[in-house]
């Protein structure tokens, strides 16, 4: 493998996480013999490798005299603790003292002991100990980059042979993070130049160029370099009225030479609206207060779910997109559905069928079930449980709401060393895995969080499923360096197999409770009875008609379902259920209103059918035909006079030639026609004669 020297920089850097890194004071050290090259007492050991049990790990040894040994520990061989050399070589007296060089220009002796991303789950570590100039250092890192210690292992990497080299995940580059929602003004005026800021951070701390989006057709163009973490401002004018949105994306530049053809780019951030002029929001307050209302008055969620076939559908939206993992049941079943979308050069469709697979063969792979709520009695059958992953392939750039986000990383290596796949999460149990409780934080089902990763394409079998644990809210079980002998062959151990206590887990932490319904108390073999109360069968009935009854189980689990059916002279209609929760003996129903003119002519019959469901699957039914008839008339046309001119009196005194004009409107049967009389004084005695 043909190698590249790495060119080194020498500058401070202020490293600022929430993971519990530090600055140390600076050390003065003799760190040279003699000043002319590598010490006399020189010593590398580097053991890298992933947490999960079934990795291999790699170790490079070299002493004084520039005689390498480079191991591997197989997971077969973590028992007993065997590593298996791989090759033997040497450094030349220049490539030594480029080491030291290397060691001493990075001040590996001034770095911390302990660096760690406690909020990555399975990933790398890599540990170094270096003795010279009567020093002896030992830097552990755990998920997590540290410049100056990456650089010395790269720069050997570079140095050695074949493929000899130390593999963790901190020296593959990745995509910068998703930078922030861009901030400044969201109204304004055209012609008017505006501001707007940004920032993000990558993995590696390579420079970051940005590039926004102005929602009219163009964008910034690549605009940087930015050191991670800093703020990136931006300025635009729109030339036209109307509404835009904002975006931003980010792209790292690994060699830091101002070329990004070797980038990796961000997610697109999430949209600043902005308007050109203001615009109004009596509509959103409008939408804002339903939504309330909704909220606090669940019976109107009850009422518009029976009745949205005869009604308008009203959608209402939020900015929060539902989480990457979903819980959710109808009548006795369970499902769990991950969503992922996956990116970067190796997602392949074949990938995303792999991984798709893989997670739903592993978790589906036994009869899984829940007990049914505490309270119930008894709590068993219970319910079934079902795992659907959606895995979805992303353009770079491109991000889809309430999906887990992936990068896939290609791993050609014979033996999978090239990357461990890992994810990222968030826990309050900061200690090494396993933690008591043996869930995340974040993410959780239900919680609307999304979590991202990175994955690769050469892993032992079943990771894809292990990974998709934690993306179900599940932490690891194996803790670190632990011997395959004391494993518990788990899925979220050895990629065993899934147990029932993370099923429960899984279920518990969404928040969706298995109904008494699904565990009956005995065997119910009796039909619930369906009254309708009005229309009466066989009557003639006018549109819109209301129909209203009661459904009652007398066979002890309870009417859990109500549904319809519409059904006339060439055509039928079958509505949506309503569910029960908990079931009931007996419960009330109006469905309507119902417009007939929607179905049938005047004359025809239409019948209606009630069906009700217990909890054991029992169905009853009532019908009632009827037949629609024209709606009698009791309300006379209403009429409007017209006096013209010449008039006095308001239209009271007219002349022979005055325009009378006479409108009538019917809203029921129509005008028939209309009729008039004319009365006046006839013998002048003041009083107008009506006979």
């Amino acid at each position: 493998m043909e190698k590249k020297i790495v060119v080194l920089f020498v500058f401070c850097v202020l490293m600022v996480s929430g993971v519990g890194i530090s600055t140390t004071g600076d050390v003065n050290l003799d760190q040279r013999q003699d000043g002319d090259g590598c010490p006399q007492d020189f010593d590398f050991l580097g053991v890298t490798g992933g947490f999960h049990p079934k990795t291999i790990l790699m170790k490079l040894h070299i002493n004084s005299d520039g005689e390498a040994i480079y191991s591997k520990l197989y997971p077969e061989d973590r028992s007993t603790g065997e590593w298996t050399v791989i090759s033997q070589f040497d450094f030349t007296e220049d490539e030594m003292n480029q080491i030291w060089d290397a060691i001493t220009s990075n001040e590996f002796f001034n770095l911390q002991s302990f660096y760690q991303d406690t909020n990555v789950r399975d990933g790398t570590y890599a540990e170094v100990t270096i003795t010279g100039g009567g020093k002896t250092h030992t830097v552990r890192t755990e998920n997590i980059p540290v410049r100056k210690f990456d650089a010395i292992v790269e720069f050997i990497n570079s140095l050695t042979p074949g493929d000899n080299d130390l593999y963790y995940n901190a020296l593959v580059n990745k995509q910068p993070d998703r930078p922030s929602r861009p901030s400044g003004e969201t109204s304004g005026k055209v012609g008017k130049e505006y501001t707007y800021t940004t920032q993000t951070t990558d993995y590696n701390f390579d420079q970051i160029y940005y590039r926004f989006s102005w929602g009219d057709g163009t964008d910034s163009g690549w605009i940087g370099p930015y050191e991670s973490g800093e703020m990136c401002s931006a300025k635009h004018t729109w030339s036209s009225r109307g509404y835009y949105n904002i975006t931003v994306q980010a792209k790292d530049d690994p060699n830091g030479d101002g070329d990004l053809s070797d980038g990796f780019e961000s997610l697109v951030s999430e949209p600043l609206p902005v308007s050109m002029p203001k615009m109004k929001s009596s509509k959103l307050i409008f939408f804002g207060l339903l939504e309330k209302l909704i909220q606090k008055l669940p019976v109107f969620k009850f009422l518009q779910r029976f009745h949205n076939v005869f009604s308008p559908t009203i959608t209402l939206t939020t900015s929060n997109a539902a989480g990457g993992t979903r819980v959710s049941r109808k009548d006795c079943n369970i499902t769990v559905d991950i969503y992922i979308q996956i990116r970067g050069p190796c997602a392949t469709v074949q990938v995303t069928k792999d991984i798709e697979k893989n997670i739903e063969d592993v978790w589906n792979a036994g009869n899984w079930k829940v007990k049914c709520e505490e309270g119930c009695d008894p709590r068993e059958p219970g319910c079934n449980v079902k795992f659907d992953a959606h895995v979805v392939r992303m353009p770079a750039g491109e991000f889809l709401p309430g999906f887990h986000d992936i990068t896939i990383v290609c791993d050609n290596s014979a033996d999978g060393n090239g990357h461990v796949s890992e994810v990222m999460v968030r826990d309050s149990c900061n200690a090494p895995p396993p933690c008591p409780d043996r869930v995340l934080d974040q993410p959780r089902p239900n919680d609307g969080t999304t979590a991202t990763g990175t994955w690769d394409t050469n892993e032992p079998a079943n990771t894809y499923a292990h990974e998709a644990g934690h993306l179900m809210g599940l932490d690891d079980t194996y803790p670190p360096w632990q011997n395959e002998a004391d494993f518990n062959n788990h899925i979220m151990d050895d990629n065993g197999l899934v147990t029932q206590d993370d099923i429960d887990l899984i279920i518990g932490m969404s928040g969706v409770e298995c109904p008494c319904e699904c565990c009956p108390e005995e065997e119910d073999e009796t039909e619930p009875e369906v009254d309708i109360f009005s229309p009466e069968d066989g009557a003639s009935v006018t549109s819109p008609i209301n129909v209203t009854g009661e459904a009652t189980d007398y066979g002890g689990s309870g009417v859990a379902e109500l549904d319809y059916e519409l059904e006339w002279d060439g055509g039928s209609y079958e509505g949506d259920s309503i569910y029960i929760d908990p079931p009931v003996e007996k419960q009330g129903f109006i469905l309507g209103p119902i417009y007939l003119e929607d179905y049938i002519e005047i004359g025809d019959w239409i019948a209606v059918t009630i069906f009700a469901v217990d909890a054991a699957g029992n169905t009853g039914s009532d019908t009632v035909t009827v037949i629609w008839e024209e709606e009698e008339d009791t309300t006379p046309p209403v009429t409007e006079k017209t006096v013209g001119e010449p008039n006095e009196e308001g239209g009271y005194i007219i002349w022979p030639f005055t325009p009378i004009t006479l409108e009538a409107t019917d809203d029921m049967s129509g005008v028939n026609h209309i009729h008039y009389e004319i009365w006046w004084d006839s013998d002048d005695n003041g009083i107008v004669d009506t006979q």
